[in-house]
């Protein structure tokens, strides 16, 4: 929702500025025209869409229901940093201008491991953080059962290797399962 919310007001924006512009250059030179109710209501729309782009706090203040307490603080930053860098990707390499992500039955959010006050990383002392080879603790969501690569965990949770757990991304289908998905880094190989 809230990267569509950018992709949205950053498009409105864009044409509402394009109309102004246009609407300024067919008026005369030097006079100033006065604007009518429609464009009086775009630029008030231009204003406010700035201020609510211009910081991420805004789209939380805007948006009740992003204010409740089960929803993760990372995840929007994670949207928000995710249309961020698809802009600078279209600037830089040339791809697409953003544009809306589709709607669907599932659903899906990024958040981030996080190590207050540790020295080092492992995968039972982060925000998100194995449990067992079985369980994973997950910010919000609570304690989720996982398969797969059982051993590959096991085995660093017991030789306690220092893993870092990086973006998790998790997944919610149709029929009420749930996938996780999570970058894991370390200095000895897998």
């Amino acid at each position: 929702f809230v990267y569509n919310s950018y992709v949205g007001r950053n498009r409105s924006n864009y044409h509402a500025k394009h109309y102004l512009a246009v609407r300024q250059y067919q008026a005369m030179p030097f006079a100033f025209s006065a604007l009518n109710s429609y464009e009086a209501r775009l630029a008030e729309e231009v204003v406010a869409n700035s201020e609510l782009l211009a910081k991420p706090k805004n789209i939380r203040d805007t948006y009740s229901f992003l204010r409740v307490k089960e929803i993760d603080s990372l995840a929007i930053a994670n949207a928000i940093q995710n249309y961020q860098k698809a802009w600078s990707n279209y600037r830089k390499i040339g791809h697409g201008i953003p544009t809306f992500h589709k709607k669907r039955s599932d659903w899906s959010y990024q958040t981030n491991c996080q190590y207050p006050k540790q020295k080092e990383a492992f995968l039972d002392n982060g925000t998100a953080r194995f449990i067992d080879a079985q369980h994973v603790k997950m910010p919000k969501l609570g304690i989720v059962r996982i398969a797969g690569f059982r051993r590959l965990i096991k085995e660093r949770l017991l030789n306690h290797i220092p893993t870092r757990i990086g973006t998790v991304t998790i997944k919610k289908t149709a029929d009420e399962q749930f996938y996780l998905s999570m970058q894991l880094g370390s200095d000895t190989a897998f």
